[in-house]
């Protein structure tokens, strides 16, 4: 933390006694109408100047266990079990910890008349056991006979947090193991006797699809969570085509099908994030050929459009309506359960990081086909000034 970081002012030492409490929280009850504020799924809490709970919504009595009025004239702290509670004579909201709580920033926020959202991060002890929690807490200004009050609410997103770690975790160890295996693959693809090169192939392509696929989830899992960092670069349209084609030969869903590139496809320069439009493609690719039959074909292609370039990949099958409709739907597939992330993702990168367009086509007589519409230059401060103008590449789009 910066040394001139500036703190939230401490608790006030002194509370409203108990006369007092009780003559609030009749107040307080007005905001419960109904008991709408018990219904609710999330914890609400409204603290007066001094921060003590003067009304507890129902799911918090449940979260903790204890009757709503048992809570009156806590602090937070003090009623949510915070381990730091005691670090201070004079209780919660005066430690020295409090400065850096979110949900004491989001209480002073409140009774300066703000609005305001924080993380909270806590470590609550029991009888039973010591729990870490993550809230997010939301504090809001309420005025009620002249009097100053803080109406809070927290939503527990410890859950969140945990799979988010993990997930980091998990991808960086993974990656970097299955990076290791891919590498060793490789170097005994260029040493073994000719009688073994074949299966070392098959070894080495498979080791080659296991990386692929597990960077593939983190890319979508950091696209959901709006952590990617865009890195466009300089390429030409057939060359990731080309990849593309050359990838899908040695796959097994491309078995008994052509993945044909269309001789007329142009090829320009562009800038563009090369993972993610190499993941769009390949997922729209991936799609195709499993929407084929034996013996069909999947053309790929490239070509220019007024403001940009564009990608189309095609192939013969069409869409029932119902699955059209519901096509770019997260989780929702045609191959059963724990599918439907391929057409969403696709969309997702495209438009949301892109700076692009996705549609379909299917019709009968036509079959089904995906068009990508992405700019010459990806809108990215510190790429626009170092991408080039559009220009046609040299012919048979060598550029990697």
């Amino acid at each position: 933390m910066q040394m001139n970081e500036p703190l939230p002012p401490k608790c006030p030492e002194h509370r409203a006694s108990m006369e007092v409490i009780r003559r609030q929280a009749v107040l307080a009850s007005t905001l419960n109408t109904s008991g709408v504020l018990d219904f609710l799924p999330v914890m609400v809490v409204l603290l007066n100047e001094q921060r003590q709970i003067v009304l507890a919504n129902g799911s918090m009595a449940r979260l903790l266990k204890r009757p709503a009025a048992a809570l009156l004239g806590l602090r937070l702290g003090e009623a949510l079990g915070c381990d730091h509670r005691h670090a201070a004579p004079t209780g919660c909201g005066t430690t020295a910890f409090c400065c850096h709580c979110g949900a004491a920033k989001a209480i002073v926020s409140g009774l300066s008349g703000r609005h305001d959202v924080q993380e909270c991060r806590i470590t609550r002890d029991s009888t039973d056991m010591m729990t870490a929690v993550n809230y997010q807490f939301y504090s809001m200004p309420v005025s009620l006979a002249g009097e100053r009050f803080v109406f809070a609410s927290m939503l527990d997103i410890s859950f969140e947090r945990r799979v988010q770690l993990i997930e980091r975790l998990f991808y960086h160890d993974v990656l970097d193991t299955s990076a290791g295996i891919h590498g060793l693959c490789e170097m005994l693809a260029s040493q073994v006797s000719v009688d073994l090169r074949d299966d070392t192939e098959v070894l080495l392509g498979a080791s080659s699809r296991l990386v692929d696929q597990i960077f593939a989830q983190r890319q979508f899992a950091a696209a959901e969570s709006r952590e990617i960092e865009l890195q466009p670069v300089k390429l030409g349209t057939r060359s990731l085509l080309l990849d593309l084609q050359e990838f899908y030969r040695r796959q097994g869903v491309a078995a008994g099908k052509l993945l044909r590139l269309d001789p007329e496809s142009e090829d320009l320069y562009f800038s563009t994030d090369k993972s993610l439009l190499y993941r769009v493609l390949s997922n729209l690719i991936r799609n195709a050929l499993e929407a084929s039959s034996e013996g069909e074909t999947v053309t790929i292609s490239c070509a220019r459009a007024p403001g940009g370039i564009l990608y189309r990949v095609h192939n013969p099958a069409v869409m029932p309506q119902a699955v059209r409709l519901q096509l770019f739907t997260r989780f929702f597939s045609t191959k059963g359960p724990g599918r439907g992330l391929g057409s969403y993702s696709a969309r997702l990168f495209t438009e949301e990081y892109l700076d692009g367009r996705l549609s379909v086509r299917s019709e009968p007589g036509f079959g089904t086909e995906f068009t990508i519409v992405l700019p010459y230059s990806l809108r990215v401060p510190a790429a626009d000034a170092a991408a080039p103008p559009a220009a046609p590449l040299t012919p048979a789009g060598n550029e990697r």
